[in-house]
């Protein structure tokens, strides 16, 4: 049983590299959610297998909470988006320009989610 994620479509395809090759399974269960957090949860209290990002799982596996599945795969994780929301206006205020930048240049393409421990 797996718990997947409602609200990115496609992002329930598990993809798994086998030496070269990624193997492609359609995940499918009796939970789904918008929420990893839930997904967290629901697999914290024995509802089903979950894949999310190391970030978002780190602490239930640090605590002994949750346990890593086939350790020997690897796993490609969809890419995730991260956006930076802010009013429309047409002077974008120093401020939120430069957050903007630091937001950017911080979680580049080639930022470690692990190291968000």
């Amino acid at each position: 049983n797996c718990l997947t994620l409602r609200s990115q479509p496609g992002y329930n395809i598990w993809r798994f590299r086998v030496g070269d090759d990624t193997v492609k399974i359609r995940a499918s269960g009796s939970f789904m959610s918008d929420s990893g957090n839930s997904l967290v949860i629901g697999a914290r209290n024995a509802m089903g297998l979950i894949m999310l990002p190391e970030w978002l799982v780190l602490p239930a596996l640090a605590s002994g909470d949750l346990v890593e599945v086939l350790p020997t795969f690897s796993t490609e994780l969809n890419r995730l988006s991260l956006f930076a929301v802010h009013p429309y206006q047409r002077f974008v205020p120093p401020k939120v320009k430069t957050f903007v930048d630091f937001l950017m240049a911080r979680f580049n393409k080639h930022y470690d989610w692990a190291l968000s421990k």
